[in-house]
């Protein structure tokens, strides 16, 4: 310390000479008409300073932090990279920011930063680096990096219908095979293909649990009954009760589109869009709605609607005892069913002989990094994300906010299979359809084929009918 107040003390002296000099300059010039003697100033080169004394770390390990020119001379400041210390002083380095957003949900910004502190306490070597934090809502996250992909965060958490929009815009780093191997295994099928495009990973799960499933009073409806919409009827039938599904909206209504055969094979439908490059618009869709597969939906859903039990209004759960919601729904599902709640997989449905598994749609919560320059950058960022959708992570985070783990492990831990909500969805999300990009448009066009669907006027040429409108509107849609 004493070297440190002697090296500061001559800093002082060099300045003041500086400023002395810089006079005499000024002098010089002034009388520069009536004399032609030159007058040269000499000054001392202040020392480099050594690694402190109380340092054990070779010199090999210190660097130059900062070089600042004194008249003619340079002069040195070196700090060791590992303890950080000049003459016994800590002087704190200048990190290199890394940004990460995550959800506004009270407690998560927090969670995280702590997440993060254990991250960096067992990797020192990316010392130099620090991530600051911001909330942004997983929903809106697209639309803010897409303003501007360079100056978007290196990290941020979006909902997985953003996907194919940020692969086109490279806003997302795509994952090394290693680590792409590691989240597969890791993580459910579902979040792993709601993850990727043409089998390729992009993105880190972190949720499994934004879809829906059946919650039913087992004081009404039997466990059997409970595994088929017709066995859901006859029970609310005999008692006098209701089933609520939301018909008119598209997102519940098109579970009955993507239906499978009991005994295996591909859904009923589908309906996927291709996007621009820019991400903006809808350019090309393959959408079978409209088909002998589609008029087998479009029945059940008459049957259900025409059953005299069925309810479209599943916000309020009072008279029902069977409903078709998430696990947004659950306290009020208690408060209605009491001890007898239940939760489960959709029902399976028979039209014309044969029998199908109800589908959904389903969602997740990925994590994305988007791609660097800096090799050691793109490094930490994705070692980062990994750490932060582990198994422990996730765990920690069904604790913390109750959100449903997309981690195999995690899915299997005792607590999580007690939670009959999330081992509903769970089970629901084997034949559920990640929701991918879809034209604002598409939703109230089909919430149509369930209103035409739930009147029990319409013909089965009235259902067809309607399906053709249906495909008429979303060719529209295309640009």
């Amino acid at each position: 310390m004493k070297r440190f107040l002697s090296i500061v003390l001559i800093l002082v002296l060099v300045l003041g000479m500086c400023s002395f000099t810089a006079c005499d300059l000024l002098d010089d010039e002034k009388d520069s008409a009536d004399t032609t003697t030159t007058t040269t100033t000499t000054t001392t080169t202040p020392p480099i300073n050594p690694p402190d004394e109380d340092c054990e770390h070779d010199f090999t390990d210190w660097r130059v932090i900062k070089e600042a020119s004194y008249t003619e001379t340079g002069y040195k400041i070196r700090v060791c990279y590992l303890c950080e210390e000049v003459e016994g002083v800590v002087i704190p380095l200048l990190k290199e920011k890394i940004t990460l957003w995550v959800s506004p949900t009270m407690g998560v910004q927090e969670f995280t930063e702590a997440k993060i502190e254990e991250f960096f306490a067992a990797h020192p070597e990316y010392s130099k680096y620090e991530v600051v934090i911001e909330t942004v809502g997983e929903g809106d996250a697209a639309t803010e990096v897409l303003w501007g992909v360079k100056s978007t965060p290196d990290m941020y958490c979006f909902s997985q219908d953003q996907l194919y929009r940020l692969v086109q815009n490279n806003a997302l780093a795509p994952l090394g095979q290693q680590v792409s191997q590691t989240v597969t295994n890791n993580n459910d099928s579902g979040s792993v293909k709601a993850a990727s495009i043409a089998g390729n990973l992009y993105a880190y799960p972190m949720t499994s649990d934004n879809g829906y499933y059946l919650y039913y009073d087992a004081s009404v409806i039997s466990d059997e009954e409970a595994k088929s919409v017709e066995g859901i009827i006859a029970a609310c039938q005999r008692s006098g009760k209701t089933f609520g599904y939301n018909l008119s909206n598209a997102w519940y209504m098109a579970g009955f589109f993507f239906s499978q055969p009991v005994d295996g094979g591909a859904p009923l439908c589908t309906s996927t869009w291709t996007y621009s490059e820019d991400g903006r618009k809808a350019v090309a869709v393959n959408d079978t709605f409209n088909s002998a597969n589609g008029l087998i939906a479009m029945k059940v859903m008459n049957a259900l609607a025409t059953s005299g039990v069925w309810k479209d209004d599943i916000y309020n759960l009072s008279g029902t005892a069977a409903v078709v919601t998430g696990i947004w729904d659950v306290n009020q599902a208690e408060a209605v069913y009491g001890k007898n709640m239940r939760a489960a997989k959709l029902p399976t449905f028979t039209v014309d002989g044969e029998t199908y598994q109800m589908g959904s749609f389903s969602g997740y919560k990925l994590l994305g990094c988007k791609p660097q320059t800096d090799p050691e950058r793109a490094e930490l960022c994705q070692e980062l994300a990994l750490y932060l959708t582990s198994e422990e992570a996730q765990l920690e985070r069904y604790y913390e906010f109750g959100w449903g783990p997309s981690n195999t492990n995690v899915q299997a831990h005792e607590d999580v299979k007690n939670n009959m909500s999330l081992t509903a969805l769970i089970e629901q999300n084997i034949y559920a359809q990640p929701q991918g990009a879809i034209p604002s448009d598409w939703w109230a066009t089909a919430a149509e084929l369930g209103v035409m669907a739930s009147d029990s006027s319409s013909t089965e040429a009235d259902l067809s009918a309607a399906l053709n409108t249906y495909e008429e509107a979303i060719q529209n849609m295309i640009e």
